[in-house]
Parts: C-alpha cells; sequence; structure tokens
C-alpha cells in the first residue's frame, strides 16, 4: 500500500471516528453491552468509554467533557490533525539533523584518517615531548594499574642494588654492616 493510500486510509478512519463521536455525544447511538463489558464490571475494570450513568453532580461541580478539555469533536480532531503535522514536521527535522551529523562524522573521519596517513605529521608527533611523555605515561599506568607513574627526569642516574642475596643469617649481618657503613 502506497503512502497516498495510507494517508487516505487515515483520513477516512479520522473522519468515521469523529462522526461515531458526534452520534454518541448526541445520544443518537447506544451499542449493547458484549460480554466484554460483563467481564470488565466483574472485575471491577476501569474502561476507556465514558460513562453516562455517572453519579449526580454535586453543587458546584460542571460535567466533564467526553473529549477532555476540547468542546466537541470537531474541536478534538481539529487538534489531532494539528498535532500530527507538527509531530511530522519535527520527525523530518530529526532526520535531516541526524543526516548532517553522519556526513559530518564521515567527514572528519576521513579527514583524520589523511592526518594520519601524513608522515611528516607522524614525525613531528614523535618529537614532541608532551606527546612523547603522555603516551610513556598511559602506558606505564595501563601496566603498573596506578596512576602515579615513577619517571626519571633530568637525566639521573638508576640506583644499584646487590645482586647477591644472603643465604644464611651470618651473610645477612654482614651485608647489613656494610650497608650502614654506606658501602
Amino acid at each position: 500500500m502506497g503512502k497516498k493510500e495510507q494517508e487516505k486510509k487515515q483520513e477516512e478512519l479520522l473522519a468515521e471516528v469523529v462522526e461515531v463521536v458526534k452520534k454518541v455525544n448526541d445520544g443518537r447511538l447506544v451499542t449493547a453491552p458484549t460480554k466484554d463489558d460483563a467481564e470488565d464490571k466483574a472485575v471491577g475494570a476501569v474502561t476507556n468509554r465514558p460513562q453516562t450513568d455517572s453519579y449526580p453532580l454535586q453543587e458546584g461541580e460542571k460535567k466533564s467533557s467526553p473529549y477532555g478539555k476540547f468542546a466537541d469533536a470537531e474541536s478534538l480532531y481539529q487538534a489531532y490533525r494539528a498535532l500530527e503535522s507538527e509531530f511530522t514536521r519535527r520527525s523530518q527535522e530529526s532526520a535531516k539533523i541526524k543526516k548532517e551529523l553522519e556526513e559530518e562524522n564521515n567527514r572528519l573521519a576521513l579527514q583524520f584518517a589523511g592526518i594520519l596517513s601524513d608522515e611528516d605529521f607522524l614525525e613531528k608527533m614523535a618529537h614532541d615531548e608532551r606527546i612523547t611523555e603522555r603516551v610513556i605515561r598511559n602506558y606505564l599506568t595501563s601496566k603498573l594499574g596506578t596512576g602515579d607513574v615513577p619517571m626519571l627526569t633530568g637525566g639521573g642516574a638508576p640506583c644499584a642494588s646487590s645482586v647477591k642475596k644472603p643465604k644464611t643469617l651470618e651473610e645477612a649481618k654482614a651485608l647489613a654492616e656494610l650497608m650502614l657503613q654506606g658501602h
């Protein structure tokens, strides 16, 4: 079914709904209770149909319209048509913005890919101290699992550590004495 046929069918259904609502409102159309109505009353279900056998109005109360805030079926129908056109307009606008964003993302992805394939750019970035430091910090953080990364700056020398480990208590005592003496 084409879009025009679907719209025409929708228009016809809306016109039928308006006519039925007008007849119900005028009291010309009375429906016989159905099996579902009996079941609803048995279990205490609330239906969406307006009640015609409601309690008498109290002093100062207004009779509510079956159309909510709308005075009659025609004003309800007109409001529906306005809402439908606004929804269509916003849907089209949203689709247009989404398409523009996708196009911009694709353009930026191509531009970024072009930058990454530029050898001169990559060479400049490889020699930038800030970038090198950040890459090393990220790498060490991922390997050490902490936020604090020990880094030697300013050309410091690494500390020497003893390769020989003591095997007896006497060797440990001698090693401790050497360390205390500063050797």
